[in-house]
C-alpha cells in the first residue's frame, strides 16, 4: 500500500462517524507523521507497516474522540461535557480583555500626566477612560 492509499482508506473510515474538520485534522496528522518518518530515512513501506491497518487506526481515533467528549456528572446531578465545563462565553473573555486594556491605558495616562505635570489638562481624558472601564466592568459582572 502507498501513503496515498493509506490516507484515502483512513479518510473514508473516519468520514463515516466524524466531522469534516476532525477527518481533515487526523488525515493531516498521519500524512505529516509519514513524511517526518520518511525524512528520517525510513521507507514508505516501513512506516505504513508500522502504522498498520488504516481502518483500525480510524476506529481507535473515533473511540478516543467519543471517549473525550463523554460527559461527567457532579453531585448536583447535572451532566456537563468537558468542552462545556471549560468554555467561557466569548463576550466575557472580550470584556475581561477590554477591562485589562482600559486599566493599562489609565496607568499610562497617569504616568504621563505625573511625569509631564499635565494632569489638569489630561483629567478629562482620564475621566472618559475611567468611565469606559467602569461600564465594561459593569457589563462583565452580568
Amino acid at each position: 500500500m502507498t501513503k496515498q492509499g493509506f490516507l484515502l482508506e483512513l479518510q473514508a473510515a473516519l468520514a463515516e462517524e466524524l466531522s469534516d474538520a476532525q477527518v481533515y485534522e487526523q488525515v493531516n496528522y498521519y500524512s505529516n507523521y509519514i513524511d517526518e518518518q520518511m525524512g528520517l530515512g525510513r521507507s514508505e513501506s516501513e512506516v505504513l507497516q508500522e502504522l498498520g491497518d488504516a481502518r483500525l487506526i480510524a476506529r481507535t481515533v473515533i473511540d478516543g474522540i467519543e471517549q473525550d467528549s463523554a460527559g461527567y456528572t457532579i453531585h448536583t446531578g447535572t451532566t456537563y461535557t468537558s468542552e462545556e465545563a471549560s468554555m467561557e462565553p466569548d463576550w466575557k473573555v472580550k470584556m475581561k480583555a477590554y477591562g485589562c486594556l482600559g486599566l493599562v491605558l489609565i496607568v499610562i495616562f497617569l504616568v504621563i500626566a505625573l511625569v509631564t505635570r499635565l494632569f489638569i489638562w489630561m483629567l478629562p481624558s482620564i475621566l472618559v477612560v475611567a468611565l469606559l472601564v467602569w461600564i465594561f466592568k459593569q457589563l462583565n459582572g452580568r
